[in-house]
């Protein structure tokens, strides 16, 4: 039995419905398929770690979405790949074994550079090379089928999608590299990895049109506080935009403009600066323009730079960590050029867009962590996304060092170190409750009873949102007392959450009845909570 790369090509897609996008980025897409000696196919990984993990997590769906595809029949046999001979072997020893790929590779096929986020051994500076272009020589066959597969678009995410090789090996192999060693941040974040929700989802669809010169828009400002994603999509833009032939790409921080700016001044060369910033340009990225408050002739530099490449029908993205009109410390001229363009916001994301990226961060790294861990992360975890990644990495490596198993216990222990509770005790459940029924004048056997009217509907739910966010009870436990199950507790937390942002009636009595649990001593830690889910703002 022989495997042409069509076979492989359809595991991945057959493949696609069973694991996340991440894992299969990070673990499927390196793998070089080959026809073994006794009629297996034969999966060459980039190092034994990468073994090791693709047999211990994906071997059997592998060997599944194969049979499905050839026959029953069909076998799967993982090796690694060497440079440590020049020659070519027959086959595998056995599964496992190291395998030597043919010269003849390096020469047919120009080398793509390693996929980035792959864990690589490092025998030595000429072995390295030789290695590294032995073995994506042989990950072009399989890249030109695999990476064909399209985004298509389902509710707020995303299928997986990377057509980056085949237009990327239309390029010359050094101006590919000359990019790469340009801007190596611009080959992870990208609009596929991205997780979206009502949160970014503007951001996203307006960066991804800019990318792909869509709708018209030629320039867009993207604001939003450190660690939501700016950076993400900045990086995802310069990515999709290197995929079109023609696009150069200029990406850098506002400070690194700057220095270059002054550098420029002070050699006297601001012709040759102007004539790559403005000319040689396709598409400007900066980031973190606020940094350019009190630098006017910076700031003069930039309005001019945008000014140009605009007029040239070129495309630019800044971004800020407030809106443009905020920003007071930068030029007129500055914040009216801002104002031109289409400007999106990043808001602080819900608990389920948090949850959603901490399980595709996880995911990324071939790693499962449970729901009821990924909850507990972002119920004690309210700072910054770069502040959750930072629990995740601490619970994974823990994990990883004391070969432990990645639970409750393991997740609870971890943050009590690196983000320790208060001592003070909690308010009681039937405390909460009496507040919230004292507050519309009513009690809490009326919220507890049968009745579905308005005026004991509102006051209901708002003592499960309050029990949720006040108290350390289950939503089992808050459904009991208030005479409901465990779905309806959910449902109610989640329309109040919903409302409050829509509707002003309901957040002015959320803010009326926030103080008074506070004046009770009940609600001390009402910001902190209600934070962590993305509504704390309203409060």
């Amino acid at each position: 039995m022989t495997f042409p790369p069509e076979v492989w090509n359809g595991v991945l897609r057959r493949i696609q419905s069973e694991l996340p996008a991440y894992s299969i980025e990070a673990w499927l897409l390196p793998l070089v398929p080959e026809a073994g000696d006794k009629g297996e196919l034969q999966l060459l990984c980039p190092t034994g770690f990468h073994r090791d993990r693709v047999r211990e997590r994906f071997l059997g769906s592998i060997t599944a979405c194969l049979r499905q595809e050839v026959g029953p029949d069909a076998a799967v046999a993982l090796g690694v790949v060497s440079a440590r001979a020049k020659k070519p072997r027959s086959g595998p020893d056995q599964e496992g074994s190291r395998i030597e790929p043919g010269a003849s590779d390096d020469s047919a096929n120009p080398p793509l550079s390693q996929r980035d986020g792959q864990p690589s051994a490092d025998p030595g500076p000429s072995e390295a090379g030789l290695q590294r272009e032995a073995f994506e020589a042989n990950a072009r066959r399989n890249a030109k089928g695999a990476n064909s597969m399209k985004t298509v678009p389902v509710g707020p995410k995303q299928v997986a999608r990377s057509s980056a090789a085949p237009r990327a090996a239309a390029r010359p192999r050094a101006a590919r590299r000359g990019a790469r060693r340009a801007s190596p941040q611009s080959l992870g974040p990208t609009f596929e990895n991205f997780v979206v929700g009502p949160c970014n989802s503007l951001a996203r669809e307006a960066s991804f049109a800019l990318a792909n010169e869509a709708r018209g828009l030629r320039q867009l400002y993207l604001s939003s506080p450190h660690g939501l994603g700016k950076t993400h999509l900045s990086r995802a833009v310069v990515a999709e935009a290197r995929r079109q032939d023609s696009a150069r790409v200029l990406y850098a921080s506002a400070e690194s403009f700057t220095s270059e700016f002054m550098s420029s001044i002070q050699a006297r060369t601001t012709s040759g600066f102007k004539q790559r910033w403005r000319r040689e340009c396709d598409v400007l990225v900066i980031e973190d323009i606020q940094f350019l408050v009190g630098k006017r002739a910076t700031q003069l530099e930039l309005f001019h730079t945008v000014q140009h490449v605009l007029d040239r029908g070129r495309r630019v993205l800044l971004t800020g960590d407030r809106p443009g009109h905020a920003l007071s410390g930068l030029d007129e001229r500055v914040r009216s050029q801002l104002a031109g363009g289409f400007a999106a916001a990043i808001d602080q994301p819900d608990a389920a867009v948090r949850c959603d990226i901490l399980r595709a961060k996880a995911s990324a790294g071939g790693v499962r962590v449970p729901d009821d861990c990924l909850e507990l992360i972002v119920e004690s975890v309210s700072g910054s996304i770069r502040e959750l990644e930072g629990a995740l990495i601490q619970i994974v490596t823990t994990a990883s060092l004391m070969k432990r198993t990645i639970d409750l216990t393991l997740t609870r222990e971890s943050l009590d170190r690196t983000t320790p509770r208060p001592t003070r005790p909690r308010p009681t459940l039937d405390a909460i409750i009496k507040a919230v029924a004292a507050f519309f004048q009513t009690t809490p056997e009326v919220l507890a009873s049968r009745s579905r009217r308005r005026d004991v509907l509102i006051p209901r739910q708002l003592a499960m949102y309050f029990s949720h966010r006040y108290t350390d009870a289950s939503l089992s436990q808050i459904g009991h007392a208030l005479g409901r199950d465990h779905p309806s507790v959910r449902n109610a937390i989640s329309r109040i959450e919903r409302t409050i942002l829509e509707r002003a009636p309901l957040r002015y009595k959320v803010e009326a009845l926030s103080e008074r649990l506070q004046q009770l001593g009940l609600g001390d830690r009402a910001a902190g909570s209600a934070d962590s889910s993305g509504t704390g703002r309203h409060l």
